[in-house]
């Protein structure tokens, strides 16, 4: 199961005490035959102002998409080229 979101949000409130969208996220995998279970995998560059992309946002360390397509590669046991070409 992939659990993911699209954006992110800002790491400070607006004027209104909630967030605007930023550009990091996260996203969990989760099942029985994950390779590397039990484990966080992934980068955490921190909340710091200097940290922060464009001053605002968490920073973001990889790309959502290509941890989806391996996941599907595996899953689906197809090489991660051939699956690019369908999914785009």
């Amino acid at each position: 199961m992939i659990v993911a979101t699209e954006f992110g949000r800002t790491v400070k409130q607006n004027g209104t005490q909630g967030t605007d969208h930023g550009t990091a996220s996260m996203m969990m995998l989760a099942g029985g035959k994950l390779k590397n279970g039990g484990e966080v995998l992934g980068q955490w560059p921190g909340l710091k102002q200097e940290q922060l992309f464009k001053g605002r946002d968490l920073a973001p360390t990889s790309n959502m998409y290509d941890w989806i397509a391996g996941s599907l590669a595996d899953h689906w046991q197809v090489n991660e080229s051939q699956l690019r070409k369908l999914i785009g």
